[in-house]
């Protein structure tokens, strides 16, 4: 990564060419986010695919209701 900033991450993110053209003509794309870590880096990365225009993030956090669930794996239960 020569010349390459140390904090920008190079990444070739593979999308699959039904996405690719849906995208290209103007679909929104819409993301769950829960605000931590893992949505902020999702969005991020999708930020590099969707232009930020077609890019929809909704706050719902489902904790709450997926962790209440009768079939709700145990790692899931215990994170409320």
């Amino acid at each position: 990564m020569s010349g390459d900033s140390p904090l920008r991450l190079r990444l070739d993110l593979p999308v699959p060419a039904e996405c690719r053209a849906l995208i290209e003509r103007g679909a929104l794309v819409a993301v769950n986010s829960s605000g931590g870590k893992d949505s902020q880096c999702m969005t991020i990365l999708l930020s590099r695919i969707v232009p930020r225009e077609q890019l929809l993030v909704v706050h719902a956090p489902l904790g709450e209701v997926i962790a209440k669930a009768p079939r709700a794996p145990p790692t899931l239960r215990a994170t409320r």
